[in-house]
């Protein structure tokens, strides 16, 4: 109890020396206005299609100032966003909202979905930051507008289009302090990334190319010092950008790929010392958007897309060769019309999606596949400072009962300054191939389970939000009833036997002026009930393997040339129940990370960063240790 209370007060002195850098700050300027959202420009935006739910947005800046290497690292600064690692660079990285499990957030990327069917996580630690434009974070149920796997919230990650004629690299270097210490090897711990991008005016055209190639030597150290084996990694990747008027409107043709190699350590206990894990990831999308159609009154994006992944994972000590390949392809339409007062929001979607494993079959037929037709409106009324947004959707799946997902939301602006916002509705989770098919082991029992059911949920959330000048607050209460939830039986086989609910609080603060400070911070209140046994609230069990309390929170400098940012996290303890053993406890634990940019000329910009600054020794997941002190040294160019 009493570690508990020490560490809350950590958090809170953390909060607090923030909040004091702040004041020194002078309020000078209101906050930069974003102006509307063009849906055609964005029509997967959670700001375009549910404008009443809380949401997030991560700006390029924003991004680029967390000195974020993927989209993982991103996150960590959104709030409400946990990021569920499994290590250091190359490991599976995930992202859970509010409590969610991370096969319950949905992630789309320029319109394209990542969750395959096969495992139903992405991992967005594949996701290079430097080709990011903005992140919002949509956190709570939307599956009335997205479909299928919105049950927890929507991460939609929009990439940067190409603009002009413009050239930018940077090269990093990293070093592990604890790794060169523990083991005396110079070699040992050491990474480099180097990252292009460029764009190109043709014509009409604009033309945008952006590279990145990645190395990390074999071995890194926890907080304790202790070395991580077998954590080699080399990845690459490259996106091909076309944009060019035609008919009216813009079409955006995008080409991305991606390869990984690394090595996989595997968790404490399962100690794994040569297995080896590759991910490679062709992605396709071709569209066309307007929003002068009918007299301006109609605004339009069509787009087709494919995507093929695969990953090939091998284990010598065990005999272990396996490979997953999923594809997918899918038709979206998505448009918005003015009838009068009334906006009307409206679209449809085709998409198949298929897995060919050397794991499973689900039958002498083959391989298993997925179809999902879907249909969804969402008008939007003014009247007056009232905004009602209904949304309703239907999803047709030839694998599982999908069915109607219904959204309402309502925003009111009380004067300029005050506004409320409240939503609600329905969402599902789809399950996955690994959940209806994996095969029974010899061994340790466990097994597909064919059965199952889409995982259902209601949520309901309120906001109120307070702007003036270069301070805002927000304050937003929320709740998540999930029921069919899908979890494993004492000989890990997947059934529709969990029942939750889980009520929260969150506060934000934010300064953001011309001064050389700013400030952001938040704190997060989760309460976690399990009613799969209980006859109601009063006799359900507290869910122990859930953090009740995170807070975050940051300090921007910008003096001249330099410009510097400390962030801080910090997350209670969390109990994780693990079958045929005693649970374990995983500490909370305060991660500071101090970055600083130094700008040596108009085109050339040096860069110091300090990760884990306290080399907090800590586990996001049992058995595998995050790192410790980990230091960054960039250099950037830019030529525009």
């Amino acid at each position: 109890m009493f570690s508990s209370l020490r560490s809350l007060a950590s958090a809170s002195a953390l909060l607090g020396l923030l909040a004091a850098a702040s004041l020194a700050a002078q309020e000078t300027s209101p906050p930069l206005d974003l102006g509307e959202f063009v849906v055609a420009g964005i029509a997967d935006s959670p700001s375009a299609l549910a404008p009443a739910s809380d949401r997030i947005l991560l700006e390029a800046a924003d991004i680029a100032g967390t000195g974020a290497a993927t989209a993982a690292e991103a996150l960590r600064a959104a709030p409400g966003a946990f990021v569920n690692s499994n290590g250091g660079p190359g490991s599976l990285s995930t992202a859970s909202l509010r409590g969610s499990t991370s096969a319950q957030v949905l992630v789309i990327v320029d319109g394209q979905r990542l969750n395959d069917a096969r495992q139903g996580t992405p991992d967005l630690s594949l996701i290079p930051a430097e080709s990011i434009e903005r992140i919002e974070v949509l956190r709570g149920g939307a599956s009335a507008l997205y479909g299928p796997d919105a049950l927890g919230g929507v991460i939609v990650i929009t990439t940067k289009h190409p603009a002009g004629d413009s050239l930018a690299a940077q090269f990093s270097s990293t070093a592990w302090p604890g790794a060169l210490a523990a083991s005396g090897a110079k070699a040992l711990g050491l990474g480099q990334r180097l990252a292009f991008q460029g764009s190109q005016t043709l014509g009409a055209a604009v033309l945008g190319l952006s590279a990145f190639g990645e190395r990390a030597g074999s071995g890194w150290a926890s907080g304790s010092g202790a070395l991580r084996d077998n954590s080699d990694l080399l990845s690459g990747g490259a996106d091909l950008d076309l944009a060019l008027p035609l008919g009216g409107g813009m079409t955006r043709t995008r080409v991305s790929g991606s390869w990984q190699d690394a090595g996989s350590p595997g968790s404490l206990f399962y100690s794994s010392p040569k297995a080896k894990q590759s991910d490679s990831s062709l992605r396709g999308r071709l569209g066309w958007a307007s929003d002068a159609l009918a007299g301006g009154n109609l605004a339009l994006d069509l787009a087709a897309s494919a995507s093929f992944a695969r990953l090939d994972y091998t284990n010598p000590d065990y005999a272990i060769a396996d490979r997953h390949d999923s594809t997918r392809g899918g038709l979206d339409l998505r448009a918005s019309a003015l009838l009068g007062g009334l906006q009307l929001g409206f679209g449809a979607s085709l998409s198949r999606e298929a897995t060919n494993s050397t794991v499973f079959a689900t039958s002498s037929s083959g391989q298993p596949e997925r179809l999902t037709l879907s249909a969804y409106l969402e008008p939007s009324l003014e009247l007056g400072a009232l905004t009602l947004i209904p949304a309703l959707r239907y999803d047709w799946n030839d694998n599982f009962a999908a069915g109607l997902s219904a959204m309402f939301g309502l925003e009111y602006k009380a004067t300029e300054e005050l506004s409320l916002r409240l939503s609600g509705g329905s969402s599902y989770r789809a399950p996955t191939f690994n959940e209806l098919y994996w095969p029974a082991d010899p061994m340790f029992g466990g097994g597909g389970n064919a059965d199952l059911k889409a995982e259902r949920g209601l949520g309901a959330e309120t906001a109120l939000s307070w702007r003036r000048g270069a301070f805002s607050i927000d304050a937003t209460a929320f709740g998540r009833y999930v029921e069919d939830l899908i979890m494993n039986d004492a000989f890990f086989v997947p059934h529709n036997i969990g029942k939750t609910f889980s009520p929260g609080a969150e506060l934000r603060l934010g300064f953001r002026g011309r001064g050389p400070l700013g400030f952001e911070a938040s704190y997060e209140f989760l309460h976690p009930l399990d009613l799969s046994a209980a006859t109601g609230l009063g006799d359900a069990r507290l869910m122990e393997n859930l953090s009740r309390h995170k807070v975050r929170g940051s300090v921007d400098l910008a003096l001249g040339a330099l410009k510097a940012r400390l962030d801080g996290r910090w997350w209670s303890d969390r109990m994780i129940e693990i079958p045929y053993a005693a649970p374990v406890l995983l500490k909370g634990a305060l991660v500071l990370d101090l970055k600083a940019d130094l700008a040596l000329s108009k085109t050339l910009a040096l860069g110091m960063a300090a990760e884990n600054l306290l080399n907090s020794d800590y586990q996001v997941n049992p058995d595998y240790p995050e790192p410790g002190l980990r230091v960054v040294t960039s250099l950037k160019w830019a030529l525009r």
